[in-house]
């Protein structure tokens, strides 16, 4: 698992659905959505987010993506 907390340099929606998107220079291609949920860190002061937990590259690794304030960040990748 690897902490990555990254913006994205674009996204392509499907009904509101993430389906690909492109990280530092290289494009991805979500094969499957995992989970989704949408987090209320109020403890902490932060604004709720959206948590995508997807597949890409043929369901080899999975990513967790996150809307903020309508920017998309890659927060983990695990191996």
């Amino acid at each position: 698992m690897r902490l990555v907390n990254g913006p994205l340099e674009s996204i392509s929606l499907a009904n509101g659905k993430p389906t690909e998107f492109c990280f530092r220079g290289q494009s991805y291609v979500i094969t499957a959505i995992h989970d989704h949920w949408r987090e209320y860190p109020w403890w902490t002061g932060e604004r709720e987010h959206d948590v995508w937990r997807v597949f890409v590259n043929g369901d080899v690794q999975l990513w967790e993506i996150e809307q903020v304030q309508g920017r998309w960040y890659v927060y983990t990748i695990y191996d």
